[in-house]
């Protein structure tokens, strides 16, 4: 039987092949007549995203495109092969130093804000408060980081130098690889946008201030 995170995972990459070749799609409502190879590699699946939640179905399903090609095509079974996870974990690393002023990556970084201001929300903390915030050793930032909650370009608008500085580098690169590499070519990056640096700067004021109206104590 299939269950409706199982059929998600299905239209999601039903959608996602054929989106990146500009084909129309119809989703499928229904799995009545799925064959048992498909189920089982759906099954598969839905383990794999129980147990990393932060992957999304969608970035997932065109990692191969991204980093192989959009000439070729991936059927659901090639989706449970470790070259599969390490075609994401490629096409992240790419994302992470994508165009700054890329539609994709500024969306992104929205989503990243989003994200930022929904955690400070839920756990009572200030924008400054979360910036220095850490969970045993490691700060929240690089966990979020890890956890692709955030990306570099966002960390560059939190301007968290001063939190690199007093971490252990030890730490900072077992957390994320290459972190350092990464964090200055997207710095480098960010002070040359046009449009993103604006963005996330704009973006974070408004948290700012939203956050600090939500924890000041009434009179």
């Amino acid at each position: 039987m299939i269950s409706e995170n199982q059929k998600q995972i299905y239209n999601s990459f039903l959608y996602t092949s054929r989106k990146v070749k500009d084909k129309p799609c119809r989703l499928r409502q229904d799995f009545s007549s799925v064959d048992t190879t498909t189920e089982l590699v759906l099954k598969k699946l839905d383990i794999l995203f129980s147990r990393y939640q932060h992957i999304k179905y969608n970035d997932f399903f065109i990692a191969p495109y991204m980093v192989h090609s959009k000439d070729e095509y991936y059927d659901l079974s090639f989706f449970k092969t470790q070259r599969a996870i390490k075609c994401y974990s490629l096409y992240m690393a790419q994302k992470e130093l994508a165009d700054p002023d890329n539609e994709s990556t500024i969306t992104d970084c929205k989503q990243g804000c989003s994200f930022i201001y929904n955690f400070c929300k839920e756990n009572s903390l200030t924008l400054a408060q979360y910036k220095t915030y850490t969970t045993g050793s490691v700060p929240i930032v690089l966990q979020h980081l890890k956890d692709h909650k955030i990306n570099f370009y966002v960390l560059q608008g939190l301007e968290v130098h001063s939190l690199l500085q007093v971490t252990e580098p030890q730490i900072v690169n077992f957390v994320i690889n290459d972190f350092y590499k990464i964090y200055t070519e997207t710095k480098n990056n960010f002070i040359k946008s046009d449009k993103l640096k604006t963005v996330i700067r704009a973006a974070f004021k408004i948290i700012e201030e939203k956050l600090l109206q939500l924890t000041q104590t009434p009179i």
